[in-house]
């Protein structure tokens, strides 16, 4: 028996040990996360107890928190006149099975309060429309994305235009020659003194009178077609509403009572502009038909282009990425001599290839046309080999990211020069009737979005800088640009082979409630012969002095491995 004693509260009342006691035990997986997620056996309570729970249940019913809100429940250490906290969570209402009437009990699992299964659970349910309407997100979490709508009109539609606009300018012409001629006509009718002439006159008057409305309709419709052929090639800027990455986070995370913190640089520089659709409003949410509508795929779509990992720790959510140092620094926990223990090699986690990839969206045509940076693939092979057939490496590992990257407009077009060109000899014929200035010259708008549509089908993600895409916004957002910098964690090849291991599983430690506190929030160690390593399992029986663990040694076994690189054009 250890010298210590384990205190069980239920609602901050001290409890009457789970029939459990003995055996109660406490799961924490670490595969994907240096984080545990905590799992326990079911817990069997009775006595007091049982009458907290059937008590709150019964509440529910007459204005109390009832079934949906888990009663707190902790699990101390007491050891002489120091008492230490190992577990902190909450009941799991939803478990409860009553196994009255055979006798007064009551099973039920328990969950961490900042435990990461808590709050993954908590993201499932957890929507940006709920965050607009609780306040959580405003109009000022948005920002505007300078976008030119850029449509791709067929040459067929570019010279009926040209075509008409020449006809009615011709039309003029011939409308102002006739205005001359019938000026002429009254001028020589006035200076006559034949019979007939105040007849002759009337007429004229009457004609001059028609030929100069006629020549002014003209003229409008002109300015109207000469505006619709301009903002055919040379749209409007248009604002479109767009939210940062780490905005997103943090309104998520703030809602659910956490602050938000991560040394990743790119959350303040890369957007998310959800799709547009004819009469949505122009928001920077998601709207429901878009990945990342729901909050559990916005934090999704960042740890997966980042490689990255959640963790929590005193009510701060960290996202990571997994080449970070930063976990293995803080680690404090040193695994005890037992790696003659058996073991395997993780050569089944390499995958011959990896790709990373974005999607497309017909609905702007610009994604479909420039490929670059939209996809990457990378694959490993053996520098040396002798027989093909015997090659052991094979698999895929993809990350697809479901958003659309993207286009930069890059100056103004040889054809935009030459508007310039039409637009002043333009201006110059509008301005002998009076409408000077009537088209403005075109300017540089050099780095803003560019779509061939105002509606779109897809959520897009940007590199903004002030409101524009900047000369890096593929080079510095690209599906080889999240490989190198983040996703290559998985090679086997990149940061010195570092991704190779040997693995353990079911290995007896000695184990305490002091090594618990440390591997809880941090499941990295390092051994007394200096490696590093990191626990990807533990089952600790509380009141033992022993814990069962599955755990990886970083270890080189082969560097006959390179890899070949391919990036979409």
């Amino acid at each position: 028996m250890q010298p210590y004693s384990v205190i069980h509260r239920l609602n901050n009342t001290v409890i009457d040990n789970p029939v459990e006691r003995i055996e109660a035990v406490i799961q924490v997986d670490f595969k994907d996360t240096v984080q545990g997620s905590i799992e326990t056996d079911s817990f069997t309570f009775v006595n007091e107890a049982f009458t907290i729970i059937q008590q709150v249940v019964k509440d529910g019913l007459n204005g109390g928190n009832g079934i949906f809100e888990g009663l707190p429940y902790s699990i101390d250490i007491q050891e002489g006149q120091n008492s230490e906290n190992v577990f902190k969570g909450f009941l799991d209402m939803k478990s409860l099975e009553f196994l009255i009437p055979s006798e007064p009990k009551i099973v039920a699992r328990v969950i961490k309060e900042d435990g990461l299964n808590n709050l993954s659970e908590r993201l499932e349910g957890l929507t940006f429309a709920l965050l607009e309407a609780n306040g959580s997100i405003t109009k000022s979490s948005y920002e505007d994305i300078e976008t030119i709508i850029e449509k791709k009109v067929t040459f067929l539609e570019q010279a009926l235009l040209a075509l008409s606009i020449y006809l009615m300018i011709k039309e003029i012409i011939e409308s102002i020659r006739t205005i001359a001629d019938t000026i002429a006509t009254i001028a020589s009718i006035t200076s006559s003194s034949a019979t007939g002439a105040l007849g002759a006159l009337v007429y004229a008057i009457a004609s001059l009178i028609f030929q100069a409305a006629y020549t002014a309709l003209m003229i409008v419709a002109l300015i109207d077609l000469v505006t619709e052929f301009l903002n055919n090639l040379i749209p409007p800027v248009k604002k479109l509403k767009a939210i940062k990455l780490r905005t997103g986070l943090n309104s998520i995370f703030n809602y659910l009572g956490y602050q938000f913190v991560s040394p990743i640089k790119e959350l303040d520089e890369y957007y998310y502009m959800p799709s547009k659709a004819e009469g949505r409003q122009n928001k920077g949410i998601p709207f429901d038909s878009d990945f990342g509508f729901i909050a559990n795929e916005f934090v999704q779509l960042c740890t997966s282009m980042f490689k990255a990992q959640i963790f929590v720790q005193n009510g701060v959510v960290q996202l990571r990425n997994e080449k970070d140092d930063f976990f293995l620094k803080e680690s404090t926990y040193i695994l005890p001599d037992v790696l003659d223990a058996p073991f395997s090699y993780n050569t089944d986690e390499l995958k011959e290839s990896t790709l990373i990839s974005f999607r497309d969206d017909i609905s702007d045509e610009y994604t479909v046309d420039n490929w670059k940076g939209t996809s990457y693939v990378v694959t490993a092979k053996p520098k040396t080999k002798t027989n093909e057939k015997a090659v052991q490496i094979n698999g895929l590992n993809e990350v697809r990211i479901p958003l659309s990257l993207g286009n930069r407009k890059e100056g103004l077009t040889s054809l935009e020069n030459a508007l310039n060109s039409f637009i002043t000899t333009a201006n110059q014929l509008f301005g002998v009737f009076g409408a000077s200035n009537t088209f403005p010259l075109l300017t540089k708008r050099v780095g803003l979005l560019k779509v061939s549509t105002q509606f779109f089908n897809n959520p897009k993600i940007l590199k903004v800088k002030s409101g524009k895409l900047p000369l890096d916004y593929r080079t510095g957002l690209s599906a080889k640009y999240l490989y190198d910098n983040y996703i290559n964690y998985d090679s086997f090849v990149q940061n010195n082979y570092k991704r190779q291991r040997k693995v353990y599983q079911a290995v007896t430690i000695p184990f305490s409630y002091s090594d618990y506190k440390k591997v809880l929030n941090n499941s990295y160690f390092t051994t007394n012969e200096g490696k590093n390593g990191k626990i990807t399992s533990l089952t600790w029986t509380i009141e033992s002095d022993k814990a069962e663990i599955d755990f990886y040694i970083e270890e080189i076994y082969t560097r006959n491995l390179t890899e070949e690189f391919y990036e979409t054009e």
